[in-house]
């Protein structure tokens, strides 16, 4: 609105012609380091709505850069809200930053909100992550049909994590192949277990 509008072309006039309360940052506005390092943490209402509005008022690209420079600069809530508004916005990213918080936080149940989420999306990240978490807590079918759709999608860490699972199932081949796509996408670890499985299972010493 125009009184909001107003304060922004006040906060990102130069201050004693040196330095602006807020910065450009696409096209939104964040404040500058110094307003968050001594602004009075009694109260912390005001700049909680203020970055409430902001958020409000970006692109949502932007906002996961809002989130991304708030959890640089150890605001994680402000960094969590950013990146909420992104995930429910759709954009891919803010979901991903969204589940690491999350994870990071210890909100493991929440986190696989998310990484279900993304997992729908189509995102090869979220699948693997999600077998990462439900395999965590001994869900290994679960666990397993999530690398599944995620090395179908082109996640290598995925395949290895499934040539690990099909090996303790006794599938070898299956094994030997998620291990060789790990391989084929970079994967160092891939490369490191096909190798050892070759020179344990089949014998080939090169």
């Amino acid at each position: 609105d125009r009184v909001f509008q107003e304060g922004l072309r006040w906060a990102t006039q130069p201050l004693d012609d040196h330095v602006a309360l807020l910065r450009r940052y696409g096209a939104a506005h964040a404040p500058n380091s110094y307003v968050v390092e001594h602004a009075p943490t009694r109260n912390d209402r005001p700049a909680q709505c203020a970055w409430q509005k902001l958020l409000r008022t970006v692109k949502v690209e932007d906002a996961v850069g809002l989130g991304v420079m708030a959890s640089r600069e150890d605001r994680a809530d402000d960094a969590l809200q950013a990146f909420r508004y992104a995930d429910e916005h759709g954009n891919p990213e803010g979901t991903l930053f969204l589940g690491l918080l999350l994870e990071a936080r210890g909100d493991a149940a929440e986190a696989e909100l998310v990484w279900r989420r993304a997992d729908e999306r189509g995102s090869a990240e979220g699948a693997a992550r999600l077998g990462r978490l439900v395999r965590e807590r001994d869900d290994i079918e679960a666990a397993e049909a999530a690398f599944v759709r995620a090395d179908q999608r082109g996640n290598a860490e995925a395949a290895v994590s499934l040539g690990r699972l099909l090996e303790a199932h006794g599938d070898l081949d299956g094994a030997e192949a998620a291990w060789r796509r790990a391989d084929e996408r970079g994967s160092a670890q891939g490369t490191r277990n096909l190798a050892v499985f070759l020179h344990k299972e089949r014998g080939d010493l090169e």
